[in-house]
């Protein structure tokens, strides 16, 4: 733990630790009403936090993070927290990890800085191996009881010219402010819009894949 920090506990609270040098010890006070005032300070997630506990954070000041967070955050906190029953997720955790990408060779030659880390789930693969599975799909109920982690991890690629000439580094132990917690978590949940508008596009390209032609697809490729 660094000398100040913040961390998110269960029950959607937020403490604040100061290292004082005199007693040796840290100092903790409870920052959850005032979350908002302290976004850019680094934070930490509590073992076994869950997105359920990372949403009554943001909720206990809802008005506020809708005008900094904004992305439909009112409406994918009200279907998370909601009481009615869903599936639960076969995702063993969700993940925030920052993996940045710098294009060096070619026309559109840049280095994009990444404000945020990317969120995505950890689950069983079709080799039984865990794999990484995109969740803006998903409902966030069926996500909220699931823990969240921060990864100690993070990735940079240079890409060049081809793929062959792709360079990437890790760097161990990245830090992670509040407000990129937060707003990773909600921009990749709200990638398709607002929960209705998820759902409008899911249950679209369902029957998109549900109307294939597979007696054409046969024809054209015998071995299916």
């Amino acid at each position: 733990m660094d000398k100040e920090t913040l961390q998110i506990t269960k029950k959607g609270k937020l403490y604040r630790y100061r290292w004082n040098s005199k007693t040796r010890k840290y100092t903790k006070r409870n920052v959850t009403n005032e979350s908002f005032a302290h976004l850019m300070e680094p934070c930490e997630l509590a073992e076994g936090v869950t997105l359920k506990d990372i949403f009554l954070l943001i909720k206990n000041n809802i008005d506020v993070y809708g005008a900094i967070i904004g992305n439909w955050v009112e409406e994918y906190i009200e279907e998370g927290l909601s009481k009615r029953k869903a599936e639960p997720s076969d995702l063993k955790y969700l993940q925030l990890k920052w993996e940045v990408e710098a294009t060096t060779e070619g026309k559109y030659k840049s280095s994009p800085i990444s404000f945020f880390p990317h969120f995505n789930g950890i689950g069983p693969g079709e080799d039984g191996e865990e794999t990484s599975w995109a969740i803006e799909f998903c409902d966030t109920k069926t996500l909220i009881d699931v823990p969240v982690i921060l990864s100690k991890e993070m990735t940079f690629t240079e890409e060049g010219a081809s793929w062959k000439d792709s360079k990437t580094k890790i760097y161990e132990n990245p830090k992670y402010s509040l407000f990129q917690i937060l707003y990773g978590i909600i921009w990749e949940l709200s990638f398709l819009g607002a929960p209705e508008s998820r759902d409008i596009f899911k249950n679209d390209l369902e029957e998109r894949v549900s109307k294939l032609d597979l007696e054409s697809l046969k024809n054209h490729h015998p071995l299916l």
